[in-house]
This record gives structure tokens, sequence and C-alpha cells, in this order.
């Protein structure tokens, strides 16, 4: 479903550089979402992966994932998301011109781990 921004939305991005949207997304949506990124975060990855993950040390000493990269091009839900009209017609609403997806990453916030430290990718000795 299509999403109109208000005189008053507008105004306010206009104003502060940022909007918060509450009802952007149904709440079935929301389920899909944090389901693609658990499962975005799961996958299996090697040295052949077109996506990126990258590691830290947690608080244990133990490594974990913390953050992927360049995976919307390997996941439907995700491309069908950042690529679809209903984000694309959002952003043309408030910049004014067409946007394209320049890059995405997802950062995980895991219990234990630690605050912005340097991290690896995965393979790459630290």
């Amino acid at each position: 479903m299509a999403y109109t921004l208000t005189e008053s939305q507008r105004s306010a991005f206009q104003h502060d550089g940022y909007l918060v949207i509450h009802d952007f997304f149904e709440p079935e949506a929301m389920k899909d979402l944090q389901h693609d990124a658990q499962e975005v975060h799961d996958w299996h990855t090697d040295a052949f992966s077109p996506w990126m993950p990258y590691e830290e040390i947690n608080a244990h000493g133990k490594r974990v994932l913390c953050r992927t990269e360049n995976f919307v091009s390997s996941h439907s839900g995700f491309d069908a998301l950042l690529r679809g009209a209903k984000l694309l017609r959002l952003l043309k609403q408030l910049s004014g011109e067409d946007m394209v997806l320049f890059k995405e990453k997802i950062n995980y916030k895991l219990a234990g781990s630690g605050a912005w430290q340097q991290r690896t990718p995965y393979g790459v000795p630290s």
C-alpha cells in the first residue's frame, strides 16, 4: 500500500533533517523484516559469498557476527523492500528526486557485544 506524507511530515523533515514514521510498515511486514534480518545473520558464509559479513570479539572473547553488508541482491525480501516502490515513492516525496540503493548493511547489536571497535571480515585475521 502506498504511503503519502502529510505537509506537516514534509515540513518536519525539511526542518529537522530526519522523519520518524511509526505506521509505515504493517505489523506483518515488521515480522517479515525481523525474520529476514535473522535469515541474513544465519547465512553460511565462505570466500565466494557475495555478501560481506564482519565479526567482533564479544565480552566473552568469542568472535561474533556484528554486521552484514552487500546482501540485498542475494535476498528477495530485502530486495523488494529496499528497491521496492513503497519505499522509493516515500523517498521521492522527501527529496523530490528518484533514489537508488547505494549501500546497505545490517548492524547486529547482540548481548555481550561491545561498542564500536575495529571489525574484521570473515577469513581475515585480526
